[in-house]
């Protein structure tokens, strides 16, 4: 049972269905010449359990990451024999996450992959353990897919990521610093150079996303030029568009068509048990909770 002097964790759970939440009425307890920054359950963690990164946040940060990390290690280490029989599951999500954030030049702080991990490895076995309690479920996923048959298809869309500044000369400038590049160090060019570029709005984004031949937003004429140029390329000329300059990297292109069921069919069933799999997490947790003891060493962070 939490006791005062330790850190309440908070059961809240936002809608991704990670415990990424603070609270910020929690005691921190001070220790003096402590070298753990956090206990967990009587395990101690220092820093150096942590990404170097760590040290170089602000107390506050550290605080924020601390209760986060341990708002996923007390539910997961409740949960130590159904990770383990589902580890190759998770290790493989894991690897085509990572696979997808390579290919299109997705950079995250090793903080936030720690924190992503425990994240995915709790979602996958909430999803399995909810799924136990829904026998229908695959006649469920079934019957939407035949409802909603007609929005599986999909138009001619293009992977891209952006860099946008206002004036002409200088995505002239930046274009041809890339292009001097070799080939296979074009992606990586461009991500250094996106990252001097970046408005307080658009800090940690590189990839944007598809552009499909329907969107609104950027326009036909935007759309036909990324679809004429190359794959793994960055367009040779910025885009104006608004008073701005896209300096565009086009990732991949994919022709229409229609999605089959066996390729959304595990979407589809992690729609219809979302709310489901959030509720189980948040419940899973607040039992856990009770019998949890966390502190955090205030003078070490």
């Amino acid at each position: 049972m939490l006791k005062k002097g330790f850190l309440y964790l908070i059961a809240s759970i936002f809608i991704s269905g990670a415990l990424n939440a603070t609270d910020t009425n929690s005691t921190i307890t001070k220790l003096k010449d402590a070298k753990v920054v956090i206990s967990i359950n009587d395990n101690n963690y220092t820093s150096k359990d942590f990404p170097l990164e760590f040290n170089k946040l602000s107390d506050n940060k550290k605080y924020s990451f601390l209760v986060i990390y341990s708002n996923y290690r007390v539910t997961l280490d409740s949960l130590k024999d159904e990770q383990k029989s589902l580890q190759v599951d998770i290790d493989a999500l894991i690897k085509k996450r990572d696979d997808k954030n390579k290919r299109v030049g997705i950079e995250k702080s090793k903080l936030k992959e720690v924190i992503s991990n425990l994240r995915l490895t709790l979602d996958t076995i909430a999803y399995k353990e909810v799924e136990k309690n829904y026998p229908k479920i695959k006649e469920e996923v079934e019957s939407f897919f035949k409802e909603h048959e007609k929005d599986y298809n999909y138009p001619n869309y293009v992977e891209v990521s952006f860099i946008r500044v206002k004036d002409e000369n200088l995505s002239k400038e930046i274009i041809s610093k890339i292009n001097l590049s070799k080939n296979q160090d074009k992606l990586k060019v461009f991500i250094e150079e996106s990252k001097r570029y970046k408005s307080k709005k658009d800090k940690d984004l590189t990839y944007m996303g598809a552009i499909t031949s329907k969107n609104k937003k950027y326009g036909k004429e935007f759309f036909d030029k990324l679809w004429e140029s190359d794959e793994n390329n960055i367009l040779n000329k910025a885009i104006k568009k608004d008073n701005l300059y896209y300096i565009v990297y086009i990732h991949k292109k994919e022709k229409s068509g229609t999605s089959s069921f066996d390729f959304v069919k595990d979407d589809i069933k992690k729609y219809l048990l979302k709310a489901k799999r959030i509720r189980w997490i948040k419940n899973r947790y607040k039992d856990i909770k009770k019998d949890s003891k966390v502190i955090i060493y205030n003078n070490n962070l």
